[in-house]
């Protein structure tokens, strides 16, 4: 229901606001609503009043002028008006000086010198005017104003709040330039506002230098150690306050990342980026769809979808030459601000290190979209590949979508480690007690890192039994039986002998994608992203081509040569050998066997121990550290060592003495010509 409008004067009520307005204009004779001061003519309306002042009506009226809002008391008036106010109301000084320069650059290094003494600064905003002896310019204090959003108000004004005061302060340069002089009239009281050095923007002397040293490739860390080391006792200038997130705004303001960033607008940028990959025939794009658009290949593609596959030459070639041994499948956010999400298809190389061999950019990580990414790098391919096992996350999308693509008969389906960990921490609350959950996770990942088949069926049929019988943890019992009944994926010991670290470097490449090239934060242009991408992948591939010449040390040599140190320490005490298998007990638990056999003594990859004359291919063990990790462990090196002093298999044969409680392996010399070797003694 309307609410109606009461008359002061009299009982009427109206419904409209202006209906009630002309009843008392013309009945009551209310003139006075809204006056003007200057002329006293009369307004039924605010606006009026406003529409009044600012089209200058009334020439007498203080309003008349440019409206200026005092900072102090908010009261507004014209300039003169205001000079006066400042003294009569708040006693308030204005002093005015009037300088007189020989050259233009005498004034520029006047004025640097007095900003930097009396921490103000002066900015010109319109430009400069001609006058009939020169030109004349206006340099006003650059706090001096009110704050206006250029934007939707989107982003959180800064903590310290704007510059602006939100009313005039009268500090002012005067700058008349003639032929043979600069006329100064300076007005050096500031009004409104403290001097602040935090308020004041860096001078532009300052951020050429900075940027100076950034298009010189100087660390942004040694670029702030060097300002900070320039600070003099209690002498500190506004370059001192500068932060690692100015020196990424002045090289911005530079287009010092102009390589990774080619417009302001993302959508453009992008569009940019790959129409020059194109134009210069690089091959790096394989499929780009930008939002907004469609393909008719692919319709499955909808026009708000963002589609990017990126794979370069060389990167399938490595993935046709090492894409049969395994495969890991995988997607990352927090790269970029639009949370597209990085799906990266992963192999290991000759070296046993994780290579990326392409790259999908895309808001969808679905069977359908992962279905043309793969379908996208076949058409690429020489031939498609067929890996030994394929590694990824629980979901299904991703295999699903490769089997529907490549060929798989011989592929085995594992899980990430990580992920498998994940989903059972993300799932402990359904078990009811902190203690009882921190038990049931111990157990589960006891039995995953198992080895043995038998040993973990018992452990798992044990476990589910218990985890059925208490009402506490008969939810967290159905979930297991529900994603986790088929343990081939994700138990190690349906893994031996499997390369399943592909997942661990496929998790480090991500991560170190994040905090090395994009800095620990995400990247606020979607090209910043790729560029970062890009940049680790011609980092991998110059590795590639340094490793060879420069005997570069790789993680899986270092671990080579650690595990080599490990053996040494080992002692030789009951083990023995039997029929070709090794038979070597654990240092801290002597009960538990670790066998090690021979696998290929014939290879000849770079994956070896110097000391050992083998290479991680030559024998097999049954330890965590070789069955899980694939690692050339401890064992295989002692083995090797004994095998390298005793001159080979096939110069010496074995004969196992049994006397009373021990073993004794007597070395037989096939010629009389060799030495005799010494007996040893095995438990």
């Amino acid at each position: 229901m309307t609410e109606l409008k009461k008359c002061k004067f009299c009982p009427l009520q109206f419904t409209k606001q202006h209906a009630l307005v002309n009843h008392m204009h013309y009945t009551h004779d209310f003139q006075n609503i809204l006056k003007c001061e200057a002329c006293s003519e009369t307004f039924t309306a605010k606006k009026k009043l406003l529409n009044h002042v600012r089209e200058r009506k009334c020439s007498a009226s203080p309003y008349a002028a440019a409206t200026l809002v005092c900072p102090v008391c908010r009261v507004c008036l014209s300039k003169k008006p205001l000079m006066k106010h400042f003294h009569e109301a708040h006693n308030i000084a204005v002093e005015h000086e009037t300088l007189l320069f020989p050259s233009a650059d005498e004034f520029y290094k006047w004025k640097k010198e007095m900003e930097k003494r009396t921490i103000s600064s002066f900015v010109n905003r319109k430009g400069e005017r001609k006058i009939k002896c020169g030109t004349i310019k206006l340099y006003v204090c650059h706090r001096d104003g009110k704050f206006v959003s250029r934007g939707a108000n989107k982003r959180r004004l800064k903590t310290i709040g704007s510059n602006k005061i939100g009313g005039h302060c009268p500090a002012l340069l005067t700058v008349k330039t003639s032929a043979d002089s600069v006329l100064v009239n300076f007005c050096k009281t500031h009004v409104g506002h403290t001097m602040d050095l935090g308020r004041i923007m860096i001078s532009a002397e300052d951020k050429k230098v900075i940027a100076q040293k950034i298009a010189a490739k100087v660390p942004l860390e040694e670029i702030l150690d060097e300002i900070r080391d320039s600070l003099d006792g209690e002498n500190i200038e506004r370059k001192h306050l500068l932060t690692r997130k100015d020196l990424h705004n002045i090289a911005k303001t530079y287009n010092l990342n102009k390589e990774a960033v080619l417009h302001q607008n993302d959508c453009v940028s992008v569009d940019a980026w790959v129409k020059e990959m194109l134009a210069t025939g690089n091959s790096l794009v394989r499929l780009y769809k930008p939002q907004g658009e469609t393909l008719e290949e692919y319709p499955q593609l909808e026009n708000n979808d963002f589609f990017l596959a990126l794979a370069s030459d060389a990167q399938l070639s490595i993935l046709a030459t090492y894409g049969n041994d395994s495969v890991c499948v995988d997607g990352t956010h927090g790269l970029n601000s639009y949370d597209f999400e990085l799906f990266t298809i992963m192999i290991l190389d000759d070296s046993d290190q994780g290579f990326p061999c392409a790259f999908l950019f895309s808001n969808r990580g679905d069977s359908v979209a992962m279905e043309i990414f793969f379908s996208v790098i076949k058409c690429a391919l020489p031939a498609p590949v067929e890996p030994a096992v394929f590694m990824s996350d629980i979901a299904d999308s991703y295999y699903s979508a490769w089997c529907s693509v490549m060929p798989h008969e011989n592929t085995s389906r594992l899980y990430n480690v990580w992920h498998v960990d994940r989903a059972w921490r993300g799932n402990l609350y359904k078990i009811n007690g902190k203690e009882k959950q921190a038990e049931v996770y111990r157990k589960l990942r006891v039995i995953m890192q198992e080895t043995d088949i038998d040993t973990f069926e018992s452990m798992m049929v044990n476990l589910m039994q218990e985890l059925y019988s208490s009402s506490d943890t008969i939810v967290f019992a159905q979930y297991v039986d529900e994603y986790f009944a088929n343990p081939s994926p994700w138990a190690h010991c349906f893994r031996k002998f499997i390369p399943i670290n592909t997942s661990t470097a496929l998790e480090n490449m991500h991560e170190i994608v994040k905090h090395l090239y994009l800095r620990g934060r995400k990247a606020r242009n979607l090209d910043d992203a790729f560029h970062a991408v890009m940049r680790f992948l011609k980092d991998r591939l110059y590795d590639r081509l340094i490793t060879p010449h420069k005997n570069k040390d790789t993680h899986k040599l270092s671990d080579i040569r650690s595990r080599h140190k490990s053996s040494l320490e080992m002692s030789t005490t009951d083990m023995f050998e039997m029929d070709g298998v090794w038979s070597i007990p654990s240092p801290k638990n002597p009960s538990v066997k670790y066998e090690v056999r021979e696998n290929d003594t014939s290879c000849s990859c770079n994956l070896r121990c110097d000391d050992c004359s083998a290479c991680i291919h030559f024998y097999k063990c049954t330890c965590c550290d070789f069955v899980v990790k694939r690692n050339m462990c401890k064992h295989t090196h002692l083995v090797a060592q004994i095998v390298k002093q005793l001159g080979g298999r096939t110069w010496f044969s074995f004969q196992t003495i049994a006397e009373d409680d021990y073993f004794y392996e007597e070395i037989v010399a096939p010629s009389e010509e060799q030495e005799e070797p010494d007996q040893i003694m095995m438990r």
